[in-house]
């Protein structure tokens, strides 16, 4: 459980080193910058496998020259690809380039080291590979098949006019082709890995948002019954009021002509008085019990026969 908690949180800061990277009018697409993360991914961690393949030649043959240097400059120019990322997000552009540059680097490693049976010629496959997760459309997967067509025809033309240089023995060779393989398949786990990563934090994330639209909705439902209820409260309130007035206007009138009357008991002038603040009182008494009950209770007064 806590191996596990601490690769979510490898991953998480991965990302966001990655993140960093993404152009922001590219964040606003889910399929874009999943592209994307794999495409700065691989060139952030890929070149360390590729330099090991090259420190492993320099080791093995004791010395530099020029078609070392050559390769070792190829491999470390998938680093400044990031950053023009960032800069430019030409995105397409740079993932096309990368994708040339990574075949040059595998067929001049090939005719370098080896030939057609070089260490380094596995390499090749992941060519379409990356094409799959840096370029989606299926026009720029043309333009990748087109590449690597192209390619092949300039290494055979080369292999036809000059052969192959011997320039690592073949026991050579053959820890070249371990440490090649290992990376190799270190290299494809690796974006597989990833790529899984990312499949599996945006589909949490489409399920988050499932989750949110339907508490959303919820609530709006819960609001419209609310507002009906709300509007069915003020009908009522308004034709009650309608009703109750009109008695009650009456019943103040008539106290008022007792009043006035100089024949009147004490008895009778306090209930006239105290019916004066009945609308007050009746009005105050209708929201908080009989409303919601849609109940009314008729207030009774004392007749002047009764007394």
């Amino acid at each position: 459980m806590a191996m596990g908690h601490r690769l979510n949180y490898f991953i998480g800061r991965l990302n966001v080193a990655v993140n960093w990277f993404v152009p922001d009018e590219m964040k606003r697409s889910p399929g874009t910058l999943q592209a994307v993360r794999m495409f700065l991914f691989s060139h952030l961690f890929g070149p360390i496998l590729g330099h090991t393949i090259t420190l492993s030649m320099l080791f093995l043959r004791g010395k530099t020259d020029a078609a070392w240097w050559i390769l070792f400059l190829a491999i470390t120019a998938f680093w400044p690809l990031a950053f023009i990322l960032r800069l430019t997000g030409w995105y397409v552009l740079l993932s096309l380039v990368s994708i040339q540059n990574l075949m040059f680097c595998i067929f001049w490693g090939c005719y370098q080291y080896g030939g057609i049976s070089s260490p380094i010629m596995p390499w090749l496959v992941t060519v379409p590979l990356l094409g799959f997760f840096y370029l989606p459309g299926r026009s720029t997967r043309i333009a990748v098949a087109l590449l690597i067509i192209a390619n092949l025809a300039l290494f055979y033309g080369l292999y036809d006019a000059f052969g192959f240089p011997e320039a690592v023995t073949a026991n050579g060779l053959v820890i070249l082709g371990l440490i090649s393989t290992f990376c190799a398949s270190a290299y494809v786990s690796m974006m597989a890995l990833y790529f899984a990563s990312i499949v599996y934090s945006q589909g949490e994330l489409e399920r988050e948002i499932g989750r949110h639209q339907a508490t959303e909705w919820r609530l709006r439902d819960a609001a419209a019954r609310a507002q009906r209820a709300l509007a069915a409260k003020s009908d009522f309130l308004a034709k009650m009021s309608h009703e109750l007035k009109n008695p009650l206007n009456a019943v103040i009138g008539y106290s008022e002509i007792l009043i006035e009357n100089s024949d009147e008991t004490n008895i009778q002038k306090c209930q006239a008085r105290s019916e004066a603040p009945a609308i007050g009182c009746w009005s105050s008494s209708i929201p908080s019990s009989n409303c919601q009950n849609s109940k009314l209770v008729r207030p009774r007064f004392v007749s002047k026969n009764s007394i």
